[in-house]
């Protein structure tokens, strides 16, 4: 997958979260760094579609992101600087609700936990 960011600007008022922002990336994973205010997460929303740019284009593979739809969503996975974890969860519950927040079905959800608790054996408490 190639994620490519053309001239992407998005303005608050006065204030620009984001100008002319462009970057290509390629298979692999990538972090975000900048002080508060930079534009990390004014740049992920309007990757994922939740905002809209003011201008400028991201593509996915070449297609435009405002017409691939949320199915491409299930292509990319993301990392809040502060993750919030459910105290009740157990590793096992946290993974098969990250299961559900991407539309992996049930049985199928079973079954890669499992995967991952014989592979990488993790506590049940």
């Amino acid at each position: 997958m190639e994620i490519t960011f053309e001239s992407v600007s998005k303005q608050y008022k006065s204030k620009y979260a984001l100008k002319n922002f462009t970057a290509t990336l390629n298979e692999g994973v990538y972090g975000l760094l900048g002080e508060n205010g930079a534009g990390k997460t004014t740049l992920i929303n309007t990757f994922v579609g939740i905002l809209r740019g003011d201008s400028g284009t991201i593509r996915v593979d070449g297609q435009d992101v405002r017409t691939l739809g949320k199915a491409f969503l299930s292509q990319i996975g993301y990392m809040p600087q502060y993750p919030i974890f459910y105290r009740d969860f157990t590793v096992k519950d946290f993974l098969l609700y990250m299961c559900a927040l991407k539309d992996i079905p049930t049985h199928e959800a079973q079954d890669r936990v499992l995967y991952a608790a014989y592979v990488h054996p993790f506590s049940s408490s």
